[in-house]
């Protein structure tokens, strides 16, 4: 079974403590919840029974504490609501969500469960209950409780209670009326951290329940089905929480090359050293993995910086140009008012003007038009290509910083496993070869999340990259039109209106 190592202070694994700072994988014995005091005790891995009477009898147990379980499970959340829907204080539904998440649907779920197992039960006498279909009434809810699970999971953090001030007054508020309901509980994280412990205890128990199921029991398929759901949720929602923790560690780091870029030779022969006895050939090619996407990825920023020059050096000079021509005709204006008059060349063609002579409500009607279109140009060309255009290619650009700097981190932690077995043959210390495994163990599996979420995001980031670059060019090309044509409008509404 796989353990899952959650980023905000605990393991998801097979065992759990009732405060939540330290859900550890030491060992596959699994204990009751913290909520039950069921009679049952399930310490230790169910061995396979040597009779069919014995086995049922097992089963029969395991059936009474997962139903109870749930019961208990339901009533400890239904108290958590409780107390917070009693809070006068009025706060925003995003600060109640950052503390309580999704409670309440996962509570519904629950107590839906909770009533479907309770049915189930009540046609079995106590005897019979080895009998039950368990694990087929949970069936029908898998997608809900599923959902309702992961998004609380991933929601939950032991610090969500003093993210700022109108959620640590809530929090506060929400757990003295807890308190007056059971003095016993110690921390508000106490009840919040049930729903992850939940998670552990379904799949233990489900566990358990399979190992006790006869193969010709009807809820034998169902039970495994259940069992597998569970295991493969809790590792999806640990793989997840290790990604978004990577991606936040990674987001405040501010080098800009590898490890592998920056490395002295020594460190670099090292490498290669150790590549080559390794016979491995992902340490001797450490920077050959997403290499498509690596070319791709530099490809779009070169664009992306490209793209954002020429925007910004394009507007920079239409208004440049716009104010030029706008300071022009201020100036003839002047030099009408100063001479009564302004006369053009000969060789210049007039259609409007029975002469050379320039009429003042022509040059009026220009200055006029030049006004509304600097208004047009500061309003909305220039506001929408800052909003719409630069500030995207922004965030584009940060986006792919992030993208290339995650690419760095696993560079260096595929790195630092090869410096680390190539130290570990060299050592004799065995406690610092054993201190050097658990760190390798460590890095392994921060290489095999990174690798699963680079290989989740980079294609979608390449392809929403390009669409964006695509997009943000025809939006600028738009703008520009549109400038232009409302210039051209302009000018000719003002001959015309001679």
């Amino acid at each position: 079974m796989r353990s899952c190592n959650l980023s905000y202070g605990f393991i998801l694994s097979d065992e759990t403590s009732n405060n939540g700072d330290d859900v550890s994988s030491k060992s596959r014995k699994p204990r009751s919840s913290a909520s039950s005091s069921s009679s049952v005790s399930i310490s230790g891995s169910v061995p396979a029974s040597t009779s069919s009477s014995a086995s049922f009898n097992q089963r029969k147990h395991v059936v009474k504490e997962l139903v109870k379980t749930q019961v208990d499970f339901v009533s400890d959340m239904k108290n958590v609501l409780t107390a917070f829907d009693s809070v006068s204080l009025t706060v925003t539904e995003s600060n109640r969500y950052s503390l309580l998440g999704n409670l309440d649907q996962l509570v519904r779920v629950s107590d839906d469960i909770s009533t479907e197992l309770q049915k189930e039960i009540s046609t079995y006498s106590d005897d019979q209950l080895g009998n039950a279909c368990i694990a087929t009434c949970i069936d029908s809810f898998r997608l809900s409780i599923n959902e309702a699970l992961k998004t609380y999971i991933l929601n939950f953090s032991v610090d969500a209670s003093t993210k700022n001030t109108e959620i640590q007054t809530f929090s506060v508020l929400g757990f003295k009326n807890l308190q007056s309901e059971r003095p016993n509980i110690l921390t508000l994280n106490d009840e919040l951290i049930k729903p992850v412990q939940r998670l552990v205890k379904l799949k233990q128990l489900f566990e358990l329940l399979k190992d006790v199921t006869p193969i010709n029991h009807p809820d034998c398929l169902a039970t495994t089905q259940m069992f597998n759901n569970f295991d493969q949720l809790a590792y999806e929602v640990n793989e997840i929480k290790r990604w978004k923790e990577i991606c936040a560690s990674v987001s405040e780091e501010t080098r800009k090359y590898s490890l592998f870029q920056l490395v002295d030779k020594s460190t670099k022969r090292i490498i290669a050293k150790a590549a080559r006895s390794s016979g491995s050939e992902a340490t001797r090619k450490i920077q050959q993995k997403f290499l498509t996407e690596r070319e791709a990825i530099n490809h779009i920023e070169k664009s992306c910086a490209l793209l954002q020059s020429a925007v910004e050096s394009r507007c920079k000079k239409t208004r440049r140009i716009i104010l030029a021509q706008k300071d022009f005709i201020s100036f003839m204006k002047k030099v009408f008012l100063q001479r009564n008059t302004i006369k053009l060349h000969s060789d210049i063609p007039t259609t409007n003007c029975s002469s050379n002579e320039l009429p003042i409500d022509l040059i009026i009607n220009c200055e006029i038009a030049f006004d509304t279109l600097i208004h047009y140009m500061n309003d909305i060309y220039l506001r929408k290509m800052s909003s719409s255009v630069v500030n995207r290619l922004s965030e584009l650009k940060k986006l792919i910083n992030l993208s290339k700097r995650l690419l760095d981190k696993y560079d260096n932690t595929e790195l630092n496993i090869v410096l680390m077995e190539a130290s570990m043959k060299n050592h004799k210390n065995v406690q610092a070869v054993v201190n050097m495994q658990l760190q390798r163990e460590d890095n392994i599996r921060n290489l095999s999340t990174l690798q699963f979420g680079l290989q989740n995001i980079l294609p979608s980031l390449v392809k929403s990259a390009n669409s964006i670059l695509l997009s943000a060019s025809q939006y600028a090309f738009i703008l520009q039109s549109n400038l232009m044509q409302e210039a051209e409008n302009l000018v000719h509404k003002c001959i015309n209106d001679l």
